[in-house]
């Protein structure tokens, strides 16, 4: 997967990863990962909808990396490989969130 460089890339590869977690929480309901990173993206979104800038404690508060690596990395699943991916770029942006002049360019 490509590097998030830009806030404009991060709110394309949330809105796309929100559908995908949305996809697979729909074929197992209630899969406890899946139910915490859909909740934690959701708040990524409203947190940053309209060009807002996420508070410290918020972006601290993010987890959807660690949930990867904990619950989802051992899947040999593509699908899941791929949503790991994302989270993590996801987390990683969202943590550091740069300016766009300051992020990481490829």
């Amino acid at each position: 997967m490509e590097l998030i460089n830009s806030r404009e890339d991060f709110h394309r590869v949330l809105g796309e990863t929100i559908s995908i977690v949305q996809q697979f929480n729909s074929e197992t309901p209630g899969f406890p990962p899946f139910v915490e990173i859909l909740r934690e993206l959701e708040l990524m979104a409203g947190w940053t909808k309209n060009g807002r800038t996420p508070t410290k404690k918020e972006r601290e508060s993010i987890y959807v990396g660690l949930i990867a690596v904990r619950e989802l990395d051992t899947d040999p699943d593509p699908g899941i490989q791929d949503l790991c991916n994302r989270l993590h770029e996801l987390n990683a942006y969202f943590e550091d969130w740069p300016e766009d002049d300051t992020a990481v360019k490829v």
